[in-house]
């Protein structure tokens, strides 16, 4: 689990399940720590098993009014860190949904999809690999299709360049006109929180309902 918060000060610090900080970075040592935490094998990484969390503090007007939580996701390989993911979505005010864009129609991802909506909580669909400028067409076909009336906007975007510009220019963070959308839209969504509070009650009686439909039959 990573936070990122706004912050004067900036930092990155490794957090223990005591809640301790067990290491604190530089965004530079940061940033060479996680690409060589990449390169390594997966029975390799068994060091995160030690980590509740990544906190980084960034001087970055974005956000200032917001703490971005990006959590293993439902479909994680342990329980553990599904059971994590749950947690934060009950906890949360809004659901940026990754969806990888080179597994379009797994069933596993619809359904978690799916599980993640009747929380209740506005959700938007971050679409990523889109690295292929190409492929946008078909991609947003698919997820207009899919999707109908689950997420309140979707948007396309590759990690992969988006990490390159940050390597590149790490200091115009703030103008990234993708992110800059991304947090225009979750500030519109915050103006409007009764609408938040309906659809989470219209999604759980969808949900009691389907339930009971299943065990009817």
């Amino acid at each position: 689990v990573s936070e990122i918060t706004y912050s004067d000060e900036e930092y990155a610090r490794l957090i223990d399940k005591n809640g301790k900080i067990v290491r604190e970075f530089t965004f530079e040592e940061l940033m060479n720590w996680s690409m060589e935490q990449q390169d390594k094998p997966f029975e390799d990484s068994s060091c995160f098993a030690d980590y509740s969390k990544l906190e980084i503090g960034v001087k970055s007007e974005l956000f200032r009014d917001i703490v971005f939580v990006d959590t293993p996701g439902l479909l994680s390989i342990t329980s553990e860190n599904s059971e994590v993911t749950s947690k934060y979505i009950a906890e949360t005010d809004y659901i940026l949904w990754i969806l990888d864009s080179t597994t379009l129609g797994s069933t596993a991802v619809n359904e978690a999809i799916k599980d993640a909506k009747y929380s209740g909580k506005p959700m938007l669909c971050i679409a990523n690999k889109v690295d292929n400028p190409d492929e946008l067409a078909g991609i947003r076909d698919y997820v207009d299709k899919e999707y109908v009336g689950v997420f309140e906007e979707k948007f396309y975007i590759s990690a992969l360049n988006l990490w390159e510009e940050y390597l590149e220019d790490f200091a115009s963070r703030d103008k990234n006109a993708v992110l800059t959308e991304i947090f225009e839209c979750l500030e519109d969504i915050a103006d409007s929180k009764e609408h938040s509070v309906n659809n989470t009650l219209s999604m759980q009686l969808n949900k009691d309902k389907e339930l009971h439909e299943k065990l009817l039959k």
